[in-house]
């Protein structure tokens, strides 16, 4: 039988790709090879998860032509020898692209649902790709990422917080994320900062202000990421793609959700996994409204307490 070939195109964000993996491996795992274009940051990541084959960097120029009405056939070697090319994407340029440049099968499947539609991505994926006619290879739970070469945490004290997201809207106040470490350093765990480039632009005069001591990490790259989180006992942190590569490989996460709705984007895994969210009777609104209400009682009436005994439950569920 000749091997079959399948090329995933995702130009989202970490958190998007990491919700798109289990129906990948669902429905497109039965092929030989599953190759990818992506944000060049997260084709590593993709190889250490053994979720990919070889990685295309999306942002290069060999793939501008996918992003604008152009036609040239600059692509055509590279796509050709694949069977099928599956794109998650709302942009019905790149669908043109592909076909004017590539004679197979091409799928575009919507990234996400429709903002007021309540369903979990990972779920409307997954319907999606089956409606195409995607055998169900059976396979959604196979992937297992490579050793990190880091040495386990073994009793659990070693926690993960990280206090960032894609959007400044999402985020717990700073504040209680440092007071809640320093609860954690008094009751003899050994929490970490979890910080990238743009939470420490971001944060940058309270890092500042931080006590002499207090253990921080500066991370760009996404296989480090991966690594410490493999090695760690648990995380605590935003709705945000560190959250759900934590969820997805399996580590103890408690997930603090704001104006995002958890419906559409809880963390998923195979470890216990936690979401906690203020006032409930106040409506999600990231993805309808430009800017959250005055008050933002969803994530502040989130409090430091009942967070750090959700997080010493999770440890011990996990």
């Amino acid at each position: 039988m000749t091997p079959s070939r399948t090329l995933v195109i995702h130009p989202g964000a970490l958190g998007d790709v990491i919700c798109a993996l289990p129906s990948v491996q669902r429905f497109l795992g039965g092929s030989d090879t599953v190759d990818f274009a992506v944000d060049s940051r997260w084709g590593p990541l993709l190889q250490r998860l053994n979720a990919a084959g070889r990685c295309y960097p999306l942002e290069s120029a060999r793939f501008a032509d996918l992003f604008s009405t152009v036609s040239r056939s600059w692509l055509t070697p590279l796509l050709q020898p694949y069977d099928r090319i599956v794109a998650f994407s709302l942009s019905e340029t790149l669908e043109r692209a592909l076909r004017r440049c590539y004679e197979g099968t091409v799928l575009r499947v919507p990234p996400r649902p429709e903002p007021s539609v309540r369903v979990h991505v990972a779920d409307f994926l997954a319907d999606r790709l089956s409606a195409s006619g995607m055998p169900d290879a059976g396979r959604g739970d196979q992937i297992r990422p490579e050793s990190s070469g880091l040495p386990p945490d073994r009793n659990g004290r070693g926690i993960l917080v990280h206090p960032g997201s894609g959007s400044l809207r999402k985020c717990w106040p700073l504040q209680r994320y440092f007071r809640l470490v320093h609860r954690l350093e008094t009751e003899g765990f050994r929490p970490t900062l979890l910080l990238g480039p743009a939470e420490t632009e971001r944060f940058r005069p309270s890092l500042e202000r931080l006590p002499p001591g207090t253990n921080s990490i500066v991370l760009d790259d996404a296989v480090e990421l991966l690594a410490r989180i493999q090695s760690a006992g648990a995380l605590l942190g935003n709705d945000s793609g560190v959250t759900h590569l934590a969820a997805y490989c399996g580590l103890p996460t408690l997930a603090l959700f704001g104006p995002s709705d958890p419906v559409r984007w809880r963390p998923r895994g195979r470890g216990a996994v936690e979401v906690m969210r203020g006032a409930p009777d106040c409506p999600p609104c990231f993805e309808l409204d430009p800017e959250n209400c005055k008050e933002s009682r969803c994530l502040g009436e989130i409090r430091e307490e009942a967070v750090f005994e959700t997080l010493l439950q999770l440890r011990k569920n996990g």
